[in-house]
């Protein structure tokens, strides 16, 4: 449906085995994510490290042919509130920690976790009672739609911008390698940028922020 060229010259064939590459996949991931309804385009954008919006969005061209039956539908939305239940079930252990500390962090897991079990928590998360969503640092357990991203920028997350940071955000410290190299990247944009430009104001703050985080998770 997606590719009609698909066959390649008789590679593909029904009962056989598919000689898949990983940016097949990422054509397959790239669908999902704009079908998911989930995530903005230029989240989309940054995950798979397109130069343009307008390479991002001619995977999205596709995402609307997807049709699923109702069994696989079902299928498909419950686990991605399975997938959620276990993210918040991981919250209690030390790798998860809040930028307003401790007892910030025991606050989240209360009113996320409590005494629930499994089950309970996959109902919660279905009926929006619990939430929670992975970001470029850990996580985010608020309820509802976030203005200020997570996955474009995490400013707003960390404190970057100048004020506390964010009640609902937690940390991952799984992440550190990631943010440092998230860090050493914008460190050398700053470098190119035009000195007290609105871009380089903007990734300053982006690396204040990443910093704020490091701060955080090597304590």
């Amino acid at each position: 449906m997606f590719t009609p060229n698909l066959d390649k010259g008789g590679k593909f064939k029904v009962g056989e085995t598919w000689p898949l590459a990983y940016h097949q996949l990422r054509r397959t991931g790239g669908i999902n994510m704009f079908a998911s309804g989930l995530l903005s385009d230029s989240s989309i954008q940054v995950i798979m490290k397109h130069l343009t919006l307008l390479q991002t969005r001619y995977y999205g061209q596709n995402h609307s042919r997807v049709r699923f039956n109702e069994d696989f539908e079902s299928l498909t939305v419950t686990a991605r509130y399975e997938v959620m239940a276990r993210q918040i079930e991981a919250l209690v252990k030390e790798r998860y920690v809040s930028p307003l500390g401790d007892g910030r962090k025991r606050e989240i897991v209360v009113n996320l976790v409590g005494n629930k079990e499994f089950n309970v928590l996959v109902k919660a998360g279905r009926n929006g009672e619990v939430s929670f969503r992975e970001t470029r640092l850990g996580g985010c357990t608020k309820n509802g739609h976030c203005d200020y991203g997570g996955i474009e920028s995490i400013v707003r997350c960390t404190g970057g911008d100048g004020d506390k940071p964010c009640r609902e955000a937690i940390y991952d410290r799984a992440k550190q390698l990631s943010v440092e190299r998230q860090l050493a990247s914008i460190e050398r944009r700053i470098e190119m940028a035009q000195p007290d430009s609105p871009r380089a104001r903007a990734l300053k703050a982006e690396a204040l922020g990443l910093r704020k985080y490091l701060n955080v998770v090597r304590n």
